[in-house]
């Protein structure tokens, strides 16, 4: 009897343990298959994703016959004769140099090669926008496997600083910003040569492929662009290797230190896509106030109308545009000049810009006719004073007709016609008059829309502007164009800027701040903004000249 109770625990251990374990194992079973489950679609979108760039490789792979690209040259020689309305800007001779290509490519090459070309005809121009839309993707294809920079590469001063990113686990400065940047080597933030090359001859070879303009926007854009290595190192007849050797300079420039670094399996991107964290906006030197504007133009609105009824009553704003890569649209210059316009004088036309005549108006415009029924008499009016008064310091060439229009600001009680004072997110009871003094920071980052800011409120009242000159790229907007035969599209200005009341235009030229303070070492590191510390000196002796509080 006992051995037949202990065969019963026994047998019982045993059909519990073996329910438990299929029990757990079915619990895992299933786990294993919920994760399968969730693994699948990454999985399928990492097999597109390769899929992808397969076909994107053998698409810059293939091999063009001559007779192909001589009709897309001659299309493309057309299209810079007819729709790239700024190739008089400077005296490119882009005719000389499609003959050329012509007679060099009439064994054929490969379309990243032609890529490659096309884009250093085109950079001998001054449309700052105007490129191949594959270019990028171009480079890529020169790699070899031998991958790319995983660190930042910019401009500081006179000199290239090198650094990168630190992911955090929460923002310091930004809750939408968790990262900062550290140096390569502490106490070595200058690059002074690469793989054994001095940077400035890199900045030379990659400079043949930037459009014209001075020479620390061009510097800037070879600094965009120089993360694709293995591409350069091609141009250069220099060897591929694995790794990149930088030669790092200290401070001083009295030491310097020769380091192997790795390389990433693909480019870290443009310096202009990391923005240096700062708050969106604060009150700072007790009665400051301190706003940035980051993003593409239109994003920053919420931004503008969340922080201005907060600067009530301060003695000074200080608007920091440092790292703002434009975007589609004046909206944030219109949000600020309603605030910054006088009651008495609630508008101001701040320049110019034409375009090929019947390209369609869009309602979000900020750039009229004088017979523009959006406008109020008044705001027509002062067009019509306006442009009879305005002499450009270029025309484009005669070979289409174009149109002029003009930009005006307006308070939004003077203008509730315009956009976007007639769009009903935009509560028009917030704006009120801030009448203290202004200052403006900005950069070499400063692109497009974003330096049409600067350039019309520059023009207002009690505005200064502290920083380094922009990226001269804010005269025109670019019109997509394909190239019938290789299907390679082609990026031209179709519309040119005067936003300053002179004359004169962005293209080739940039906006010129009023204070020239460079950008250094401890601003890119979050240590130090000397930057800043000019605009509160600015600004505390225009208010201890009496400049007064905003209304």
């Amino acid at each position: 009897m006992l051995q037949w109770f202990h065969n019963l625990e026994v047998r019982t251990f045993a059909l519990c343990f073996t329910t438990a374990l299929c029990a757990l194992l079915t619990v895992d079973f299933a786990a294993q298959a919920e994760e399968t489950k969730s693994q699948q679609p990454q999985q399928v979108e990492t097999d597109r994703q390769k899929e992808e760039q397969e076909k994107h490789r053998l698409y810059l792979a293939e091999r063009l016959a001559p007779e192909l690209i001589l009709a897309d040259l001659e299309q493309f020689r057309k299209l810079l004769k007819t729709d790239c309305l700024v190739a008089t800007l400077n005296d490119a001779d882009f005719d000389a140099a499609i003959t050329d290509l012509t007679k060099r490519s009439s064994r054929g090459m490969r379309r990243s090669e032609y890529i490659v070309e096309l884009q250093k005809i085109i950079a001998l121009g001054k449309d700052g926008h105007a490129g191949i839309t594959s270019w990028l993707g171009a480079l890529s294809s020169f790699q070899e496997d031998q991958g790319f920079p995983d660190f930042i590469i910019d401009i500081c001063g006179d000199d290239y600083i090198a650094y990168r990113e630190e992911p955090l686990p929460k923002g310091l400065v930004n809750p939408r910003l968790p990262y900062r940047f550290k140096p390569l080597r502490e106490g070595f933030p200058y690059v002074s040569a690469i793989d054994g090359v001095p940077i400035e001859k890199w900045v030379e070879i990659i400079s043949r492929f930037v459009p014209k303009g001075p020479e620390l926007s061009v510097r800037w854009r070879c600094m965009q662009w120089i993360g694709y290595l293995p591409f350069w190192r091609h141009q250069m007849g220099l060897p591929q290797s694995k790794t990149i050797k930088v030669c790092l300079t200290s401070r001083d420039k009295s030491e310097r230190i020769v380091i192997d670094f790795p390389v990433g399996k693909y480019p870290l991107g443009s310096p202009g896509l990391f923005r240096i964290p700062k708050p969106d906006w604060k009150i700072i030197e007790k009665k400051l106030g301190y706003l940035w504007i980051r993003d593409p133009a239109a994003r920053s609105s919420q931004v503008i109308l969340e922080a201005m009824p907060q600067f009530r009553g301060t003695k000074g704003l200080i608007i920091d545009l440092r790292g703002n890569p434009g975007g589609s649209g004046r909206e944030i210059l219109q949000l600020m000049a309603a605030h910054l316009l006088r009651p008495d004088h609630p508008r101001r036309v701040v320049g110019s810009e034409v375009q090929w005549a019947g390209r369609k108006r869009r309602d979000i415009d900020s750039s009229f006719s004088s017979d523009d029924n959006r406008l109020s008499e008044a705001g027509r009016k002062a067009i019509l004073d306006y442009q009879t008064r305005f002499k450009p310091l270029w025309n484009p060439p005669p070979l289409r007709a174009v149109q002029w229009r003009h930009v005006l600001l307006a308070r939004p009680e003077a203008e509730p016609g315009i956009y976007p004072f007639n769009v009903p997110k935009f509560p028009k009871e917030q704006f009120y008059h801030y009448s203290a003094p202004v200052v403006v920071l900005m950069d070499h980052r400063v692109f497009s829309a974003g330096e049409i800011f600067l350039a019309g409120i520059r023009n207002l009242d009690n505005v200064t502007l502290v920083g380094s000159p922009t990226t001269e790229a804010g005269g025109t907007s670019p019109n997509l164009f394909n190239l019938e035969n290789s299907e390679i599209g082609v990026m031209l200005g179709s519309n040119h800027s005067f936003v300053q009341t002179n004359g004169d235009f962005i293209d080739g030229k940039g906006i010129q701040p009023d204070i020239v303070v460079a950008p250094d070492v401890d601003y890119y590191l979050g240590r130090r903004d000397r930057m800043l510390e000019t605009a509160i000196e600015v600004l505390k002796k225009k208010i201890g000249r009496g400049n007064g509080d905003s209304s």
